[in-house]
């Protein structure tokens, strides 16, 4: 991950429909310059089958999110054209929230990675002053 402007990394642990919520958040050490140069909010939401009643992520599956997270996530942080600050892990569900400049270009990127895998799935909003980055840090600083 970017490490410029970001001072840690926190984790938290809750519930969500009675099933483990496992959260990382980007803390950052003063307010990310990068807010207008990254204004759209991208979400990548990876689906997976859960093995048990817990619902996390089997070995398998955690070794796809991390070479997706190595392959895609930091070399795009690495190359300043995404900035990820929040990862929610939940019931058949990992959602990365991360701010781009170029939605489309992104997506085009990740999907070429990820070979058009239907286990991934995109949305964003246009969120300049890094709203949601702010409701979701609130929860767990």
């Amino acid at each position: 991950m970017n490490q410029d402007n970001s001072n840690e990394w926190l984790g938290a642990e809750a519930e969500r429909d009675d099933k483990p919520l496992m959260v990382r958040a980007r803390k950052f050490s003063r307010k990310p310059a990068s807010n207008s140069r990254l204004p759209f909010l991208l979400v990548v939401d990876f689906t997976y089958e859960a093995d048990d009643n817990v619902g996390l992520p089997n070995d398998i599956q955690y070794n796809i999110l991390d070479e997706f997270e190595k392959n895609a996530l930091d070399e795009m942080e690495k190359a300043g054209s995404l900035e990820l600050v929040f990862i929610e892990t939940c019931n058949g569900l990992v959602r990365y929230y991360s701010y781009v400049a170029d939605v489309s270009a992104i997506v085009n990127q990740i999907d070429d990675i990820i070979s058009g895998s239907s286990d991934f799935n995109f949305s964003s909003n246009f969120d300049p002053d890094w709203l949601e980055y702010g409701k979701k840090i609130s929860l767990v600083s």
